[in-house]
């Protein structure tokens, strides 16, 4: 493979995640042998080529200097030849003790070589963001770059599979061979003023953005899902039918059931009508725990529906706990249930036989509005408040890490929250305005600015602002440290058809999770 600025930008932001301090040594543990050559591909199928030129996956450079109505994948390509240019500006001196080189040095905190110093900026991508575009302006030789200096040197893509597929992704989930699958509330209608029905479709794309083999998928009663997406234990896939439909819909959906498909693709449950066992009513999230026992949160009501042994006909509705509204459930090490109760916010936690813990429901830490919940490896629960630009944490025992929820980051009408392999929290942002992904620090502190502490703001004031998104419900972390953002609605919805356009992935930002996830998030 040709080595120059370009390629070693791009290989460093696809593969920052098993890369040491001086980003020349990479490799990963036997049981992520996925994850790294997910990562690999990224960079060969989507970054660069092996002859040291960008991939053909990004738009040509004529078409990204066309102006404001370039394609949205431009950003990224200009993002990369700008961080290419400002190594050059070192490269080309011929001296490691040059101008250039020093002040590259300093900017990143690396005094060696210009690998350590592009490593560096992947996992610190609000450092010296000003003063590294500066740089880069002082070298011309990688064209498209970017105007004006970025929010952070975040590198984001979008995947649209084939163009024709996705409206209103609502949520993701990360097989064990890497590949993302998802649903959508909406039927795809290029023209979002005509009157849209229920997405009927089961999507999977592979790691570099393209469709599975077959997908996408259909049959098995699956109509305008919600956040109900999950892979079980026996790698079958689960979604819920939350029923959403644009103005003007004449076949509403049911909004009473949820779908399984095998692994294939191949739908389980049946093509009308999905399983209806257990009263659903208007299902979002869908998630099992350590005993292949499916959790279903009836949003339409105050229960939750179990299929022990993911089972429908065993299906029993657990009511009478607190519940208002049910929305996002997380499973904890104990197999206990932490359900978001948007409709009077709290959180309720549920053993496995359904009955309340010890001082459920709960109300405290700023809980306003909950909708996502996640929680990281020591049992912390992480949620967030939708109507109050903030997040809550709780405790094993339900007790507030803070007493009225952590803010900053960009954090605004938080809708999803993942937690990565290092323990720092991601969240989406559902307001529409300057969309943006936000990470705060988790309870380890691993990847942290120094003194940084728990909840504490990673992402610059505006977050991870990029023109790519719309407003996100789900966010998921896969096992190459990728995070995978659902753009569900428009900035400005059309209510015929308000269904957002695709995934946004935030390639090597976060610390890998083995994938599919159960339970707690751990390292892969």
């Amino acid at each position: 493979m040709a080595v120059n600025e370009f390629t070693t930008v791009a290989d460093e932001f696809a593969l920052a995640q098993f890369a040491d301090s001086s980003g020349a040594e990479v490799g990963a543990s036997g049981t992520n042998r996925a994850g790294i050559d997910n990562a690999a591909r990224i960079a060969l199928a989507n970054l660069a080529t092996t002859a040291g030129t960008p991939a053909a996956f990004w738009p040509g450079k004529q078409t990204c200097r066309a102006g404001p109505s370039q394609p949205g994948n431009c950003d990224g390509l200009e993002r990369l030849n700008a961080l290419a240019n400002a190594l050059a500006v070192c490269t080309a001196s011929g001296s490691a003790a040059s101008d250039g080189c020093r002040e590259l040095f300093q900017l990143t905190g690396r005094r060696s070589t210009t690998l350590a110093a592009i490593h560096s900026i992947v996992p610190n991508p609000a450092r010296s963001v000003t003063k590294l575009f500066a740089l880069s302006r002082r070298n011309r030789g990688y064209e498209p770059a970017i105007a004006a200096a970025p929010s952070a040197w975040f590198l984001a893509l979008k995947y649209v599979g084939n163009g024709k597929e996705f409206d209103g992704p609502g949520l993701v989930a990360i097989d064990a061979a890497g590949n993302a699958w998802s649903n959508n509330n909406y039927a795809f209608k290029s023209d979002h003023s005509v009157p849209t029905c229920g997405g009927k479709q089961l999507l999977e794309l592979t790691p570099t953005g393209s469709d599975a083999p077959g997908a996408p998928f259909s049959g098995g009663g699956v109509d305008g899902a919600g956040w109900g997406m999950v892979v079980d234990p026996a790698a079958n896939l689960w979604v819920g039918n939350f029923g959403f439909s644009g103005k003007g819909c004449k076949n509403k959906p049911a909004a009473n059931s949820v779908s399984e498909y095998d692994p294939s693709g191949r739908p389980v449950s049946p093509n009308r009508t999905g399983f209806t066992q257990g009263d659903i009513s208007r299902p979002q999230a869908t998630t099992f725990d350590q005993a292949s026992n499916l959790w279903i949160a009836n949003y339409g009501g105050t229960s939750v529906t179990q299929y022990p042994g993911a089972d429908p006909s065993r299906a029993r509705s657990i009511g009478h706990v607190g519940l208002k509204s049910p929305f996002a459930i997380a499973i904890d090490a104990r197999g206990d249930a932490w359900i978001t109760s948007s409709g009077n916010d709290s959180v309720v936690a549920l053993r496995p036989d359904g009955r309340p813990l010890r001082g459920s429901p709960f109300t405290s830490g700023g809980i306003k509005r909950p909708l996502g919940d996640a929680l990281d490896s020591r049992g912390n629960l992480w949620i967030s408040n939708s109507t109050g630009n903030s997040v809550t944490a709780l405790d094993a025992e339900g007790t507030p890490l803070s007493p009225n929820g952590f803010t900053g980051g960009g954090v605004r009408h938080p809708w999803g929250i993942a937690v990565d392999g290092n323990d720092n929290v991601w969240v989406a942002d559902f307001s529409g305005v300057r969309p943006r992904l936000s990470e705060l620090c988790g309870v380890r502190h691993k990847g942290c600015a120094a003194g940084a502490r728990t909840g504490d703001p990673l992402s610059p004031r505006q977050g991870f602002a990029s023109g790519l998104l719309q407003r996100q419900t789900g966010v998921t972390i896969d096992a190459s440290g990728n995070a995978w953002v659902c753009n569900n609605w428009l900035p400005v919805p059309i209510q015929t058809n308000p269904g957002g356009d695709g995934l946004v992935v935030f390639v090597g930002i976060a610390g890998p999770v083995k994938t599919p996830m159960l339970g707690l998030p751990k390292l892969p």
